[in-house]
C-alpha cells in the first residue's frame, strides 16, 4: 500500500502527467453534459438563445401581386349647402342732405404798378486771353530716309568688312569659305550691283578670311587684305588680279587698309602697331613705321584731312599720331576699357571710340569732355560716319543697329539684323547704309 501510494506521489509531482489528467476529466465531463442532454435528463435555460431569429418570409415572384393591396388616401366629401328661402335685404342708409353752395364775393383786381426802367450798366468788352506763342519749325529735319532694309545679300561665313565704291554703283563684301576642292577655308570677296541686289563677281585669291577692302577715288582698284599677311590689288571691271603687294610683307595678319584721296598710297596695319605705306602705280613699299606700343591693337582709323591716325586696344587708351612722321600726338582718353571699334568724321573734327556698350563721340578742336552714346544693347564693335558727317551708326553684339544724329541728338535703333553685327558703310550719297553680320548677312537699308 505504501508502495502504490509512493507511486502515486511521484506521478503527480510530473505537471505534464497533471495537465493531461485534467483535460481527460473535462473531456469526460462534456461527454457526460452532452449525452444527458441528448435523453432529456439534463435542461439548461441559460444555455438557448435569448432572441430567437426570425424566420425569413419566403420571396414571391415579381410577376406575382401583393396580397395586401396598397389603400388609398381618403378624402372627405365637400359640405353641400342648401339655398336661402328668403333673400337677405339690407336697408341701404337714407342720402344725406347736399349742402348749399354760398357764392363767394369776386374780388377787384388791384392794377400793378408800372416798374421805372433802369439804366443799362455799361457793358465791358471781353478781352480774350493772348494766344501762346506758337514754337517754330524744328530746324533739323526728322531721320531720312526711313531706314527700312531693301535688299539682303548673303555669305557663307562671317562678314569682316563692307565698302561702297565712291559712285555708290558697288558695294564690295569680305569674307570666308570652306575650298570644295581642297577643304581648306580661302578668302571671299564679293561685288554687289546696288541698284538691281545681284552679284556682279567674285574675287579668290587669298588663303585665309578678308579682313579689310578700301576701293580707289576712281573705283578702277580694289585692295583686299587678308588673315593670310597678303594684300592683293584687283580690277573691278573684269575681277582680273592687278598683282601682290611685293616688298618686306607683314609678319602678322593685315586688320586695317585705307587709300589715300590722291589714289597714289595704300597704307595698311595689322594689331602689333606696325604701318606699312605702299606705291599703288607701281606695287612697291615706300616706307614702314612701327609704333611705340606694347598692347595688342584691335582698331585703327585714318583722318587723310587732319593727317592722323588713332589707335585703341587692350590698354584701354585712344592714341592718335602723326601720319607722315609717326610721332605721338598724345592721348584721347583712357581708362574707359578696351577699345573695340574707332571712327573718324569726313572733316576730321570727330573722332568716335567704342568701350563695351558705349559710344564717345570727341571734338579734336576743342578741349571737353566726350558725349556720350550708350542706346546699343551689346559690345559695340563697329562704327561708322556719314559722308556729310551728320550721323553716326554703331552696332554689335545683340544685333542692335542705332542712328545717332549728332546736331539734334536724336537716336533711333534699328532693328532687321539676324546676329552680331561686324562690319557699318554709308554709301557716298548719304542714302543708303550697309551692315553686315557674323552669319553672313549684309543688308542695305534705305
Amino acid at each position: 500500500m505504501n508502495q502504490t501510494f509512493q507511486g502515486w506521489k511521484n506521478w503527480s509531482r510530473d505537471w505534464k502527467t497533471k495537465l493531461i489528467a485534467a483535460c481527460l476529466l473535462l473531456a469526460f465531463a462534456w461527454c457526460l453534459i452532452a449525452v444527458g442532454r441528448a435523453a432529456g435528463v439534463i435542461k439548461d435555460d441559460k444555455m438557448e438563445p435569448v432572441h430567437k431569429p426570425k424566420p425569413k418570409p419566403k420571396s414571391q415572384p415579381r410577376s406575382q401581386p401583393s396580397a395586401k393591396p396598397k389603400s388609398r388616401p381618403k378624402f372627405r366629401p365637400r359640405p353641400t349647402y342648401k339655398p336661402r328661402s328668403t333673400p337677405r335685404t339690407t336697408p341701404k342708409p337714407a342720402p344725406k342732405p347736399t349742402p348749399t353752395a354760398v357764392p363767394k364775393p369776386t374780388p377787384q383786381a388791384t392794377p400793378k404798378p408800372t416798374p421805372i426802367p433802369e439804366p443799362p450798366p455799361s457793358v465791358t468788352p471781353r478781352v480774350r486771353p493772348t494766344p501762346r506763342p506758337t514754337p517754330p519749325p524744328r530746324t533739323t529735319p526728322p531721320f531720312t530716309p526711313s531706314w527700312i532694309p531693301r535688299s539682303r545679300h548673303r555669305h557663307t561665313k562671317d562678314v569682316r568688312a563692307v565698302a561702297y565704291s565712291h559712285d555708290g554703283g558697288w558695294l564690295a563684301s569680305a569674307s570666308w569659305r570652306i575650298s570644295e576642292k581642297s577643304g581648306v577655308p580661302v578668302g571671299e570677296v564679293k561685288l554687289w550691283d546696288v541698284a538691281s541686289g545681284a552679284g556682279v563677281r567674285d574675287f579668290t585669291g587669298h588663303w585665309a578670311a578678308v579682313n579689310a577692302i578700301a576701293f580707289s577715288p576712281d573705283d578702277e582698284i580694289l585692295a583686299t587684305a587678308s588673315q593670310d599677311k597678303t594684300i592683293y590689288l584687283w580690277k573691278t571691271s573684269d575681277g582680273s588680279q592687278l598683282g601682290k603687294l611685293s616688298g618686306e610683307a607683314h609678319v602678322n595678319p593685315v586688320m586695317v587698309l585705307d587709300i589715300s584721296p590722291d589714289g597714289k598710297t595704300l597704307v595698311s596695319g595689322d594689331g602689333k602697331g606696325v604701318l606699312k605705306f605702299w606705291n599703288i602705280a607701281d606695287r612697291t613699299l615706300q616706307r614702314t613705321m612701327t609704333l611705340n606700343i606694347s598692347e595688342a591693337l584691335r582698331s585703327i582709323a585714318f583722318s587723310w584731312t587732319k593727317n592722323l591716325f588713332a589707335t585703341g586696344g587692350e590698354s584701354q587708351k585712344v592714341r592718335l599720331w602723326d601720319l607722315q612722321t609717326g610721332d605721338d600726338k598724345g592721348t584721347v582718353t583712357e581708362d574707359r576699357g578696351y577699345v573695340a571699334a574707332l571712327a573718324f568724321s569726313p572733316d576730321g573734327r570727330y573722332l568716335a571710340s567704342a568701350n563695351f556698350k558705349t559710344v564717345w563721340l570727341w571734338d579734336l578742336s576743342k578741349e571737353n569732355s566726350p558725349r556720350a552714346q550708350s542706346e546699343n544693347s551689346g559690345v559695340v564693335k563697329s562704327l561708322a560716319f556719314s559722308p556729310d558727317g551728320q550721323m553716326l551708326a554703331s552696332g554689335g553684339e545683340g544685333d542692335s543697329l542705332v542712328l545717332w544724329h549728332l546736331s539734334s541728338d536724336e537716336r533711333r535703333s534699328l532693328s532687321g539684323q539676324r546676329s552680331e553685327i561686324s562690319a557699318l558703310c554709308f554709301d557716298p550719297s548719304n542714302n543708303e547704309l550697309a551692315s553686315a553680320d557674323i552669319d553672313g548677312n549684309v543688308l542695305i537699308w534705305k
